[in-house]
């Protein structure tokens, strides 16, 4: 890990090779030592957040955190505070991490109602440690601070009448109030004498933030999960080893499962199972769809949207297609696969390094040679671009005009339904 240096592009460096930013900020006790760090999302060496998707933001920072730096080697093992949406906390997400391991702060724009009272009182009870964020006078969360281990009050927002007040009134027995923002020497003895046993802010130490070389693709689990599916028979157990391991993955799997319906019992935790009862076609859609979403560098969907319809374009013409050099599974995975470095701002030679593309499908992708993978992913950029000026390559495809129109705009219907079904709420 290295710190961040001026560089003028937020989310890699020349030659295209990306990078993983993040930033910490040290958590004391009255001795000045530190008991914990808070991880803070970053989106490039500026240190600075520039969040417009605060799901996104913390998803980000907890994934990148475990899979990329290693938590307990970020914090030096101490607990790492992270910031937690309302969706969040409703959905889970932080069961992917150890209790021993984060404290799960609540955002002070978060609303409390019962559904939320419910999933933080299950947390609480599972050995997780809450912190609330930026208490003050008025918060609607004052009926539930029995919730919360910890309780930071901002001393930039508030004056000292209630920080003493805070301490004194405010907060369940064992309850600590943390300091936050302290400035100065003065605010940090005041905050001290008034009995705050946790302080964090500029006087202290800025936070210092740290990026990371992010691997080529078959180094992740998402392009282990993808080599593993590209075998001529998956091994489905390597494939739920490794969404196990994976937070993130495990995650949106979950979410995936809740999402179809899958049937419910016992057997519903075993991630093996559910990837049989999907069926292998599903899954390599939910894999791939997974994979655009997490590694994302534009500010928009689109791009997903794009690539997922083109892989589903592609399938179904190899499918009605008398080549018999091509099967359908790779032509999905060939039409994400194309426009994946548009998704992730990495070189397609970055990404695939060291994954074992089958020789057909790397070299359709890299525009070199002439084979049935070739000819689809043509036909597919070409049919996109909706210019009947230009020629289609002949695919063999045993489908009319009209039926090809047809089957295009069910694909359209398609991807729509599998990006709103991994975005709506479980």
């Amino acid at each position: 890990m290295r710190p961040c240096h001026g560089w003028t592009s937020p989310c890699r460096e020349r030659g295209g090779i990306l990078y993983a930013y993040i930033a910490r900020q040290p958590i004391l006790n009255p001795s000045r030592e530190t008991v914990g760090y808070e991880l803070l999302y970053r989106n490039g060496s500026g240190n600075a957040a520039h969040i417009t998707d605060g799901d996104a933001a913390t998803r980000g920072v907890l994934t990148e955190a475990v899979t990329v730096f290693g938590l307990r080697q970020l914090t030096d093992g101490l607990p790492a505070y992270i910031n937690f949406t309302r969706n969040l906390i409703l959905s889970d997400y932080a069961r992917q991490s150890d209790p021993k391991d984060i404290v799960v702060q609540v955002m002070e724009h978060v609303r409390p109602d019962e559904a939320l009272e419910r999933k933080l009182r299950q947390l609480r009870q599972s050995g997780y440690t809450l912190a609330l964020k930026n208490y003050q006078e008025r918060s609607e969360f004052r009926r539930l601070l029995s919730l919360f281990h910890i309780i930071r009050v901002d001393f930039t927002r508030t004056n000292v009448l209630f920080q003493r007040d805070a301490v004194r009134n405010h907060g369940a027995p064992g309850a600590r109030f943390l300091a936050d923002k302290v400035e100065t020497e003065l605010e940090f003895s005041g905050a001290r004498a008034m009995g705050y046993e946790l302080f964090q802010g500029y006087f202290f130490e800025k936070p210092f933030c740290l990026f990371k070389q992010l691997p080529p693709l078959s180094e992740t689990p998402y392009g282990k999960l993808l080599s593993a599916l590209l075998e001529p028979t998956p091994d489905i157990s390597a494939c739920a080893a490794l969404i196990h391991k994976d937070p993130m993955l495990s995650y949106m799997f979950r979410r995936e499962e809740k999402a179809l319906r899958l049937p419910s019992g016992p057997l519903s935790t075993n991630i093996r199972i559910s990837i049989y009862r999907m069926g292998p076609p599903r899954f390599l859609r939910w894999a791939c769809l997974a994979l655009m979403r997490q590694h994302n560098v534009t500010d928009s969907k689109d791009i997903i949207r794009r690539a997922y319809q083109r892989g589903l374009f592609m399938e179904a013409l190899s499918a009605s297609s008398g080549d018999g050099d091509t099967i359908p599974g790779h032509c999905f995975l060939l039409g994400v696969f194309s426009l994946l470095d548009k998704v992730t701002g990495s070189s397609l030679e970055h990404l695939f390094r060291g994954m074992a593309l089958p020789r057909s499908m790397r070299e359709a992708l890299l525009g070199r040679g002439e084979n049935g993978y070739n000819r689809l992913l043509r036909y597919a950029v070409i049919y996109e671009m909706g210019n009947e000026r230009l020629i289609l390559p002949d695919i063999h495809s045993r489908l009319t005009r009209d039926e090809i129109v047809s089957l295009y705009l069910r694909c359209m219907t398609e991807t729509d339904t599998a990006l709103a079904r991994m975005e709506e709420p479980v």
